[in-house]
């Protein structure tokens, strides 16, 4: 018996080794190649050990950078196209989760099935509609013309999501808040919210991926102004070849805000577990 759960652990242990290793090592990879000279990056066989450089983020902070787009003013705006698509798209997603799944209206089945509909759209297949559109309404170039197809990317998913988290809580607790004197919007402010946290908390970082990592709507409706950093990392390749190192600088550039977005929600993750043990 204790051999066969000693042969378990063991199992257990290297398949959790194996699939954090699929995980982190490319991570590694990328982070090392940052640090590496062109020379070191193209060697063979690959050398793991070798004398760090910091060149490829001088290259990107000072002006021997190959890219005609400012490092600062790229990372602004994905900062700012972020937070604000974050932000509309959670607040529009709160409110619609809330009456899917707490006020159940008529044809809920189907305003779900909509959703879910719309959000298997793939954002390729919009590109060329807004590209003409935002060209003639002057959004082409522009935060706006980012933010708002991010937010209608977005809020299906959002939507979909906590919906989930708005129908597993008690609705007990809803009626005394009525009871109480609350109003339904105070109910879901003031009751619901708080304990829906954890599930914002995820929802968020969901969202948040969405329109920080995204490429495929900034790389076509952007030139210079309104860049965005996946768009600034594409653009390393030079009539020389692809400048790795610099593209792996960018990626771990990339890495931090989200890493820091994580580490900020999940407090709310684990806040609102706590907080929201409730006892029928």
């Amino acid at each position: 018996m204790k051999i066969r759960k000693l042969g378990n652990g063991v199992f257990n242990l290297a398949v959790s080794l194996v699939l954090v290793s699929i995980i982190v090592l490319p991570l590694l990879w990328m982070i090392s190649l940052s640090f590496k000279n062109q020379s070191d990056i193209l060697a063979w066989p690959p050398k793991f050990i070798f004398r760090p450089t910091m060149e490829n983020y001088q290259a990107i902070f000072g002006s021997k950078s190959t890219q005609h787009l400012p490092f600062l003013r790229v990372l602004t705006n994905s900062l700012i196209v972020t937070a604000c698509s974050l932000t509309v798209s959670l607040t529009l997603s709160a409110l619609a989760a809330y009456s899917l799944g707490r006020l159940k209206p008529k044809g809920k089945t189907g305003i779900n099935y909509l959703i879910l509909g719309l959000r298997m759209i793939p954002p390729i297949a919009i590109v060329v509609p807004l590209f003409i559109i935002w060209n003639r309404i002057g959004l082409y170039d522009t935060r706006l013309g980012l933010i708002i197809p991010f937010i209608a990317l977005d809020i299906p998913l959002s939507t979909w999501l906590l919906q989930g988290f708005f129908e597993s809580i008690p609705g007990n607790l809803e009626d005394a808040a009525v009871i109480d004197g609350c109003t339904r919007f105070q109910a879901f402010y003031k009751i619901i919210l708080p304990l829906a946290a954890p599930g914002i908390a995820a929802t968020s970082i969901f969202s948040f991926s969405l329109s920080w990592n995204n490429l495929t709507l900034p790389l076509p409706l952007t030139l210079t102004k309104a860049a965005t950093m996946p768009v600034l990392a594409s653009q390393v390749r030079t009539d020389e070849g692809i400048l790795w190192g610099q593209l792996g600088a960018y990626s771990t550039l990339m890495i931090v805000p989200m890493v820091l977005f994580t580490i900020f929600a999940a407090n709310y993750l684990i806040g609102g577990i706590s907080s929201g043990a409730v006892k029928e």
